[in-house]
């Protein structure tokens, strides 16, 4: 099993791989534990197959742990044309997962960098801009939390009351 796939292994994991999506994501409580040890086997057979690394990437995204996910989309993005429908999928779960895990900096310039190689891509687009306005968004708090707490230094001290009967 050197990781290359035949015809008609390519045909069962084009139907493997939304069939165990959908399974995890209609699983109870979301738990991704039998859907990633599926995969997980099926990786051991075909080693560095970017669609079984993209659905990895996937269903760790889905279960809210986007640092494993990214791991799985690197490994795709690293190992795999640009051209390749798998490898644009990759990129757009790493951005989509840096985005979800506040690395919004990231997130734009990774965008930024893949917008060379995909003009139009339509969810890296997406990403750039939520990331651009959660930026805005967290600088504008920032901005009145600061602008709150000068008010308050600058303040004159009101006396107390005690302090005003101890006179």
């Amino acid at each position: 099993c050197n990781g290359h796939v035949t015809k008609v292994e390519w045909a069962l994991l084009s139907v493997l791989y939304p069939t165990l999506t959908r399974a995890f994501i209609v699983a109870p409580e979301g738990k991704p534990e039998p859907a990633i040890d599926t995969c997980k086997g099926l990786l051991k057979l075909y080693p560095n197959n970017p669609m079984l690394e993209n659905l990895m990437g996937e269903i760790y995204w889905y279960s809210e742990d986007y640092g494993s996910a990214i791991l799985f989309f690197n490994s795709v993005i690293q190992r795999t044309p640009y051209t390749d429908h798998e490898a644009l999928k990759a990129k757009q779960g790493k951005g989509e997962s840096l985005y979800m895990c506040g690395r919004y900096d990231e997130a734009i310039e990774f965008c930024n960098d893949q917008l060379l190689l995909h003009e139009n891509d339509e969810e890296l687009i997406d990403v750039k801009m939520k990331s651009l306005e959660k930026i805005q968004e967290l600088n504008e708090q920032t901005q009145k939390a600061n602008e709150q707490t000068q008010k308050a230094n600058d303040a004159p001290d009101q006396p107390t009351s005690d302090s005003s009967q101890n006179q």
